[in-house]
């Protein structure tokens, strides 16, 4: 048809190449894969990895809007968890707030209802993977974590708390059950939480992770090879990322690459000093998970040779040049939010302790849990949970049934 049409042969293969990039593009092919831009080496972490990392609670409700519903869910969050007549509730419902709804990472019909909601921090359920992420918590909320007392508040804040007596958890409280604490993309169960296929990473550096005001923010969104029985431009197309407009899709800078990579090195350090550093979840299961991700780190060393180097961990080098012919995608979540309601974004410090985790995963070690949604739920808000009494852990059976 293009020599019907008398066009020269330079014309021809121009056109039969555009042709073939499009067909490229539909397949994800010239999305840049996690293994190409990101090598891993050995860095020593410290405390201050830690505590650089942490929200100034002051400062940072200062700068949210004073009427916004991130302040109410954060303040009452954290205001609950530090009260001696609540305890961490054990119940998976979403704490609903009216016309709020978590946006989505790639182009499909965005609904509330929308099966795949992918949890950021873990929902709660009977593996004790959400106390894992007791030191995310801390950086996330600007709470402290050197006290028993400190560590058992963090897991209410973490879960929600549940008022001795009440039927239910208390609205607006946990932050794996607020809306901040998702991202909606297609098959995001298998690729982002059963199967470390997905990462993706906040264009913020560290200060803008710690001072985000609730507002939205550009990603970099990365896809593995680590899956072995799909490729990353498959995941691409699984995803929605070949689905969605491609006016909606920028090629990220090196300057883009090296913030969102300069943040993920600081958390996986950050989450590396908490974890071999600091004292394990109050929760029996969250402590044997705990031990699991402190043995994983040391095999990660015994491959390694570097058994006698106990503060050093792995962390994503400097991005790699971009293969010819790929680009590194970039979405503007703004431009991905609902079609009816207000855009609940999701906390960019949950977000790459998410991506941090999948990085880490993919490096066969692991420094706090996944969110598995195979994971069984509590049977609605009965059972024991932790609370403190008199400055002592105990457990409360509660009956009730789900908010």
């Amino acid at each position: 048809q293009l020599e019907q049409l008398r066009l020269s042969e330079a014309e021809i293969n121009a056109a039969v190449g555009a042709a073939q990039e499009a067909v490229d593009a539909a397949n994800g092919k010239l999305y840049c894969a996690t293994e190409d831009l990101l090598d891993a080496h050995w860095e020593r972490y410290t405390r201050n990895d830690f505590l650089r990392l942490r929200r100034d609670w002051s400062g940072f409700s200062q700068r949210l809007p004073q009427d916004g519903e991130l302040l109410q869910v954060y303040s009452k969050t954290r205001n609950m968890a530090y009260e001696a007549n609540t305890y961490a509730g054990i119940s998976t419902a979403l704490s609903s707030i009216n016309g709020m709804n978590p946006v989505r990472l790639c182009a499909f019909p965005n609904s509330e209802d929308h099966a795949d909601k992918a949890h950021l921090c873990p929902k709660t359920g009977v593996t004790g993977k959400t106390d894992t992420w007791l030191y995310a918590a801390s950086a996330t909320l600007g709470m402290e974590c050197e006290t028993e007392f400190d560590r058992v508040a963090l897991s209410k804040a973490l879960r929600g708390s549940h008022r001795v007596g009440a039927r239910s958890v208390s609205n607006h409280t946990g932050l794996n059950r607020s809306p901040f604490n998702l991202l909606l993309f297609m098959d995001q169960k298998r690729y982002f939480d059963e199967s470390p296929g997905v990462i993706v990473l906040p264009i913020l550096d560290l200060d803008g992770i710690k001072n985000w005001n609730g507002g939205s923010y550009s990603v970099i969104i990365l896809c593995s090879r680590f899956i072995r029985t799909i490729t990353p431009s498959q995941i691409a197309v699984r995803i929605g990322l070949t689905s969605t407009d491609p006016a909606l899709i920028e090629e990220a800078s090196p300057l883009d690459m090296d913030m969102a990579v300069g943040t993920l090195r600081a958390v996986v350090k950050s989450s590396a000093y908490c974890l071999e550093a600091l004292p394990p979840p109050e929760s029996h299961r969250a402590r044997a998970l705990w031990q699991d991700y402190r043995e994983s780190v040391h095999q990660t060393r015994v491959v390694a040779r570097l058994r006698s180097l106990n503060d050093q961990i792995q962390v994503p080098s400097n991005p790699n040049d971009v293969p010819t012919g790929k680009f590194v995608a970039k979405i503007n979540l703004a431009n991905m939010t609902p079609d009816h309601g207000r855009a609940a974004y999701p906390d960019p410090m949950l977000l790459v302790h998410k991506s941090s985790v999948n990085w880490t995963r993919q490096h066969l070690f692991q420094l706090m849990a996944e969110a598995d949604p195979s994971d069984e739920e509590c049977l609605g808000d009965t059972g024991e949970s932790t609370h403190v009494e008199s400055g002592n852990v105990s457990t409360e059976r509660n009956r009730g049934g789900i908010e």
